[in-house]
């Protein structure tokens, strides 16, 4: 049976199949091999530890045991996923195998013993010893097949646990409420948002960033933190309308030095990169841009930032009469302003940015299709996002201009943005935006 979590003593456990073929295989070598290294010998199969057997409990005896022996031959499809459940939870596991061609592709980089099922006294040799060597290992030094994922020991959780006690919770408010908030250059989403904090920590810093609006950081000390838990915990942010144009130069050079200081927070490298895109200084901002890709590659506004920044780039080339350079950035623009929408499918900026270029390029019959959402039932959620950017219109970007001085698409366009502003209008009176 299930050896108790209070009372078992440290165990190792073998995943191989139910098939009565290898009951030899657990007599004379699986078993005292595993007995020989010093621990409790455990079968992950019914048959030896009762009929009331349920998945949780072989996970729970994966995350416990010490080693964890993995017989492959047959390819059985639950010592598989059983493997897979072990290496995902950091086990140091021994391979064994009649015939190294069941070991699958995936697993054929890994050490695993080969045995013969005639001589198993040598299998039980070899595995008693793999068994010392493999544990022998310094844990930073044993393969780590799953990186990405971190796994906490006992100690770790209840330390964790200890300072989740000992901190304080703040509630995050955004104006407008679709702002996305940063704490300690981690996107944890758009207000309001609930947040762990320590007051005596070396680092709180909240960054608040939506289109439209200007930036906000905050360097939070002790005293602040402690002011707002006198509030209740309630820390309200409210940012201020306009766009890159409305940054003055000194708030600016504050963001540059913060950006010093705080190297790897994402709102500052926006603020920046946009910055430095609308003062024409454009391979600073690419620079910029792709560090910010590089910090937040899933994040939709670093790759519209990008995006904004390529197309910028592409107008430059036009000016300076280089059609096939200007292609090659328009076509980078586009890249990312699609992964955009594909991360967020309602990034309204990206929208708008793809029927600019499509403006641009002389492709009016596109620039016209590619709006046409923001007119449909289905895509509410398009135009919702619109209205949140205020004033804004597509008659005054300069970006449209080509497709407003054509005489044929000019009117079309025209009639479709009042089609549009016209839903807008509709959707803000019930207030629905």
């Amino acid at each position: 049976m299930l050896p108790s979590i209070k009372n078992r003593s440290p165990f190792g456990l073998v995943l191989m199949p139910f098939a009565g073929k290898f009951k030899n295989q657990w007599d004379h070598a699986f078993y005292p091999a595993i007995k020989r290294a010093g621990f409790e010998p455990y079968r992950a199969d019914a048959e030896h530890l009762g009929t009331g057997i349920i998945r949780r409990d072989i996970t729970r005896m994966i995350w416990e045991a010490e080693i964890i022996v993995a017989e492959l031959t047959g390819t059985n499809a639950n010592v598989m996923y059983e493997l897979g459940l072990a290496h995902a939870a950091k086990k140091p596991v021994v391979i064994v195998v009649q015939d190294e061609k069941d070991i699958p592709f995936d697993v054929q980089q890994m050490r695993f013993l080969v045995y013969n099922s005639d001589d198993l006294k040598e299998l039980q040799e070899n595995l008693t010893q793999r068994i010392q060597s493999t544990l022998a290992m310094d844990a930073d030094v044993r393969p780590d097949l799953f990186p990405e994922l971190k796994i906490m020991g006992d100690d770790e959780a209840r330390e964790l646990e200890y300072f989740r006690q000992g901190s304080a919770r703040l509630r995050i408010t955004t104006a407008p409420d679709t702002a996305e908030i940063f704490f300690n250059s981690r996107l944890i989403g758009p207000g309001p948002q609930d947040i762990r904090i320590n007051p005596y920590a070396d680092k709180n810093v909240l960054a608040v960033t939506a289109p439209e609006h200007l930036e906000k950081y905050y360097d939070l000390s002790r005293e602040e933190i402690e002011s707002a838990l006198e509030r209740g915990g309630r820390f309200p942010i409210e940012l201020e309308k306009g766009g890159v144009a409305d940054e003055p130069l000194e708030r600016m050079a504050n963001w540059l030095k913060l950006r010093r200081r705080d190297p790897d927070n994402p709102v500052l490298m926006k603020a920046i990169a946009q910055f430095l895109k609308a003062k024409g200084e454009l391979d600073d901002a690419l620079d910029e841009a792709q560090d910010l890709l590089a910090a937040m590659p899933s994040w939709p506004v670093a790759h519209g930032t990008i995006g904004s920044v390529y197309k910028r780039i592409a107008l430059e080339y036009i000016q300076q009469g280089d059609t096939a350079k200007a292609e090659q950035s328009y076509a980078k623009a586009l890249e990312h302003f699609n992964i955009a929408l594909e991360l967020k499918t309602d990034y309204i900026s990206s929208f708008i940015a793809i029927s600019c270029i499509h403006s641009l390029r002389g492709d009016f019959e596109q620039t016209i299709a590619s709006l046409q959402p923001l007119k449909s039932e289905s895509r509410q959620d398009l135009l919702r996002t619109y209205s949140l950017l205020g004033k804004w219109t597509f008659l005054k970007d300069s970006d449209f201009h080509p497709i407003l001085e054509d005489p044929d698409y000019g009117p079309k366009f025209r009639q479709l943005v009042a089609e549009i502003d016209e839903r807008k209008a509709q959707l803000l009176a019930k207030g629905d935006a």
